[in-house]
């Protein structure tokens, strides 16, 4: 799914599976120049019902893991993240995998949101509107205040106008002013985890981790650099043909039907702003390829069923240069979505969408190929009712992109 199998991939398949075209492919064998990644959106929190039972399932679908690189988003239970992360290392599983990238976070962890303005930024403000105006006239604050209001910081000035000059005029000023003074506590769902996890088959270096601006659940990105390691004085390549390759592994904020009471101004802007966040994360001139993989919320148009679906933050990618090549399909391809109506959580009448992506810096001198994987569905049975309930881990499922040196390159 997702890209065609080219003829150069099914080549090197060929070689892979054959083992006879080392040669051919540089004197690097396929291992050395190849790397897969996964992406799932697991979904382990309470807003999605069943919780109990898909957290029981949800070893039962790692175990079909097969990938390099995995990327596992909204596990949202600290124990559980901790569990998932010694499964997949656990020897007795053969899933290959060596090392976890996760930092548990909570509530009482945070420093408290500054004040959107100070005392000396609104100071101009505040005058204005008692002297000229006497805090109610909407029309007097336009015409003698604005100025001063939007000389304001951003911050300061959504915080104190809105949507409109209305909140001052319409409401009581001094509430307003007070508001937008004090510092306030943060309080994130699922009291503060962010629920990413990054695993991988090879030792990483160069691990971090970065908050992103959030309201209602904390984001965060993850990330690591596959490559060359030195240890005790020896030196390891673990992808000797490709080069260091730095993975981020996220979940932007969702668009969903609640108020937005965030400093980015509205669920959109916040997405955008966590991909300017993301893309700031810092490389080196030694990094040649980098990978950001997770959920986005988001997708441009694709294929001959695939509508676009809140696409600004993957847009904002495209447009950077970045590349997705489970959507590098022809017209009258047909995309697998990831969110889907025939998942059991999703509504049948929601259109097709793809919000899971694995995206690349750099397309050229790389083969690709992409699939969905993860598709899974369960059943639940009620002895007592003698019911039966169709549910699936996730209202997700996950996609799987391969990249692979281009010999032709």
């Amino acid at each position: 799914m997702g890209t065609k199998l080219s003829v150069v991939f099914a080549f090197a398949i060929t070689c892979f599976l054959f083992s006879g075209c080392e040669n051919e492919l540089g004197g690097f064998s396929l291992d050395e120049q190849t790397i897969s990644f996964e992406t799932f959106n697991v979904r382990l929190g309470e807003e999605l019902p069943l919780l109990s039972e898909r957290t029981e399932k949800l070893e039962r679908i790692l175990k079909t893991a097969d990938s390099d690189i995995l990327c596992l988003q909204e596990i949202y239970d600290e124990n559980e993240i901790m569990k998932i992360s010694q499964f997949l290392k656990d020897k007795k599983n053969d899933l290959g995998y060596i090392s976890t990238v996760y930092v548990n976070t909570k509530n009482e962890d945070f420093d408290p949101i500054p004040p959107s303005c100070t005392q000396e930024e609104v100071a101009p403000v505040v005058m204005c509107v008692a002297m000229e105006c006497g805090g109610t006239d909407i029309a007097c604050i336009a015409q003698n205040c604005l100025g001063d209001i939007l000389a304001l910081p951003p911050v300061c000035q959504q915080c104190l106008i809105g949507d409109g000059l209305g909140s001052i005029a319409g409401g009581d000023f001094q509430a307003v002013l007070e508001e937008c003074m004090v510092e306030k506590e943060v309080v994130y769902k699922n009291n503060g985890n962010n629920g990413i996890l990054l695993a991988s088959k090879y030792p990483l270096k160069n691990k971090g981790t970065l908050a992103l601006t959030s309201y209602g659940n904390h984001r965060m990105a993850v990330y690591a650099t596959l490559g060359r390691i030195e240890k005790d004085g020896e030196i390891y390549d673990y992808k000797p043909a490709i080069g260091d390759t730095q993975i981020i592994c996220t979940a932007l904020s969702a668009i969903i039907d609640e108020e937005y009471d965030g400093i980015a101004g509205s669920w959109q802007q916040e997405q955008l702003t966590q991909i300017n966040e993301i893309l700031s994360i810092p490389d080196n001139e030694n990094i040649a390829q980098r990978v950001i993989m997770g959920d986005f919320n988001s997708n441009i148009a694709g294929g001959e069923n695939i509508i676009e679906s809140n696409p600004a933050p993957v847009a904002a990618l495209i447009s950077a240069g970045w590349y997705d090549p489970y959507f590098d399909v022809e017209e009258e391809d047909v995309i697998q979505c990831t969110v889907c109506p025939e998942n059991p959580f999703i509504s049948k009448n929601n259109s097709e969408a793809v919000h899971d992506h694995i995206f690349f810096r750099n397309k050229k001198g790389f083969v690709f190929m992409s699939e969905r994987v993860f598709h899974n569905e369960f059943l639940l049975f009620n002895e007592k009712e003698k019911t039966k309930t169709r549910y699936s881990v996730s209202d997700h499922y996950g996609v799987r992109t391969v990249m692979m040196v281009d010999p032709n390159f």
